[in-house]
């Protein structure tokens, strides 16, 4: 819901024409929009890092504050917090650039984002007419599924596997908003 703004608020105001008139481009456009929505979004869950804090000096127990605040679990846990955010940041501003509406422009986000989570789950429970529920591009689901990579980052095991995944999908659909924006300009 942050990115709504970003693209289809500037578009409907008219706006958008006049930026596209300054020696930037679409790409740096867009990817300054991601940087200001990225940067508060970092911004919003830095904050939440006092709570690990406040609850082991709250504790006041070592042993107790070790068992329920693993360094790597937090750090996992927050690594996977910037990374997917990352992507779906991108995925709002790319939504933004398709509308005028910003209600349209979160109702896609939303919509994408849900796909992203649940969508992937989901077809694993498809019938394939085979006489098994498993499909052929079931590892290409399994590596699509945002759930099994916070997964892994909460146990303290960094891959580099949802590292590509992230920074390449944000990249992508950054690249086509930025192709969109040019597009419609």
């Amino acid at each position: 819901m942050l990115t709504m703004r970003s693209v289809a608020e500037e578009r409907r105001l008219g706006t958008l024409e006049t930026m596209m008139t300054t020696p930037i481009g679409a790409l740096e456009l867009v990817a300054a929009k991601f940087a200001a929505a990225y940067s508060f979004y970092i911004l919003i869950w830095a904050s939440s890092m006092a709570y690990p804090l406040l609850t082991s000096w709250g504790l006041g127990q070592p042993a107790m504050t070790q068992l329920l605040l693993d360094p790597g679990t937090i750090k996992g846990g927050y690594a996977f917090i910037a990374l997917s955010g990352m992507l779906f940041i991108a995925v709002g501003v790319f939504s933004s650039s398709l509308t005028r509406s910003q209600l349209v422009a979160g109702m896609l986000s939303f919509s994408i984002l849900f796909m992203l989570m649940v969508g992937a789950t989901a077809l694993n429970f498809v019938e394939t007419g085979l006489g098994h529920n498993q499909f052929r591009g079931a590892p290409l689901v399994q590596y699509l599924q945002v759930f099994q990579h916070f997964e892994d980052f909460v146990r303290g095991t960094i891959d580099t596997r949802p590292l590509v995944y992230y920074l390449s999908g944000t990249a992508l659909v950054l690249g086509l908003a930025g192709y969109n924006v040019e597009s419609k300009a």
